[in-house]
């Protein structure tokens, strides 16, 4: 079975699979529609008006009343999805602030026939993979931090569909096998919730590092997770892994970030006070906080520049396992990477007990203008707990 990325990030980012259509003899395929704003800070219901401008009236809009306009992007990048014929495509080119408008060509997997169970198939050893159209990384917004975070199941999911889909049989039903991130996000968000109700004290970003440090790096046959095309699928395509719903609760350390620690690291990005004040909803002042390197967030990967100085970053981690434990590192570096841990063991005494430590990354000398990408980890471990956080190492 395949899995996608989701992409768990400080920003999410969801992107909705949909469907060719035929109505009253047109057909109909779903277009992603790019076009420019002529104000940045529209407002949602002026940005659905402005979208609906570029719809063009033809033959087809007159015959079917169907609404056109199925999603509408606020956060990727300024458009829509619309179903359209490919005549109506070409017509909006002639619109003012049209950019593009390109295919849907993300299969969408439906059934419009009886569901009828037939038994489940189970102990495909080859599960998980990582399908072709999943997101990878690296993150070019903020490349010290490592995206994509961790795979979860997202190809051929029976899900729940907002529109009545009728089958052979003259039945309807409101359910459509999925593929996307739409139905990805969902599975993730499911472990979230759960590793939340066991913890209902954790913030956001232990139990997102719970989710990443505790995910499965090898398939059911024990061999690394492949990609679509049966090749070990690198960091930049599953993260720190397959998410594992089970040891999701039980961690053993968290990666914790506080909601202020976010300040220096926006600051450090190159917003503004007035953007960082938007995005927590009160003022701050970069002037008043020390700006810190990307890298320096307490995130629970490392994304390291090939040909940057040697560098140095500090990670802090809480116990959240067994109350007395000891953890021993075992790292292995990318290649051509010298990196340094400064313990080599974290004793704790008492849950909620925090210990700080130091990576330091050495000889990442790079000649050549071409992508390169290296990866390797960092795993703490204990008698009960095994804590693993990727390195990716790359050029763009």
């Amino acid at each position: 079975m395949n899995y996608i990325v989701p992409f768990l990030s400080l920003f999410f980012v969801f992107i909705i699979q949909l469907s060719s259509a035929t109505a009253n003899g047109f057909c109909l395929q779903t277009y992603i529609v790019h076009v420019d704003l002529p104000d940045s800070q529209m407002l949602s219901d002026q940005l659905e008006t402005w979208y609906s401008l570029f719809l063009p009236t033809t033959l087809a809009s007159e015959t079917d009343q169907t609404p056109r306009i199925v999603y509408s992007y606020r956060n990727v990048f300024p458009g829509f999805a619309a179903k359209l014929t490919p005549d109506e495509a070409k017509a909006m080119e002639k619109k003012a602030g049209f950019i593009s408008a390109k295919p849907d060509d993300m299969p969408l997997h439906t059934t419009h026939t009886t569901i009828e169970f037939k038994g489940t198939i189970t102990g495909d050893r080859k599960s998980p993979t990582v399908a072709d159209f999943s997101a990878r990384g690296p993150n070019y917004e903020s490349q010290g931090i490592l995206k994509p975070d961790v795979v979860g199941p997202g190809v051929n999911i029976l899900a729940a569909w907002p529109n009545l889909v009728a089958n052979n049989n003259t039945r309807s039903n409101y359910f459509e096998m999925i593929s996307g991130t739409s139905v990805s996000c969902p599975h993730l968000s499911g472990v979230a919730a759960l590793t939340k109700s066991a913890h209902p004290d954790w913030s956001a970003a232990a139990i997102k590092s719970a989710i990443m440090t505790s995910a499965d790096v090898m398939d059911r046959e024990n061999h690394p997770i492949m990609d679509e095309e049966h090749l070990p699928a690198d960091v930049f395509a599953v993260g720190a892994g397959h998410v594992n719903p089970a040891r999701a609760s039980d961690p053993g350390l968290n990666y914790d970030i506080a909601p202020d620690d976010y300040i220096p690291y926006l600051c450090g990005l190159n917003y503004t006070s007035r953007e960082v004040s938007r995005i927590l909803l009160r003022r701050a002042h970069c002037s008043a906080v020390p700006i810190i390197h990307e890298g320096q967030l307490n995130y629970p990967s490392f994304a390291i520049r090939l040909g940057s100085p040697n560098q140095t970053f500090t990670r802090t981690v809480t116990n959240v396992g067994v109350a007395v434990s000891s953890y021993n590192v075992e790292v292995v570096a990318p290649h051509g990477i010298s990196v340094v841990v400064t313990f080599e063991t974290l004793n704790f005494t008492r849950l909620n007990e925090k210990s700080t430590y130091e990576v330091s990354f050495r000889g990442s000398e790079y000649v050549g203008d071409t992508f390169d990408s290296r990866q390797g980890y960092i795993l703490w471990k204990s008698a009960k707990h095994s804590v693993r956080i990727p390195i990716a190492a790359f050029h763009l």
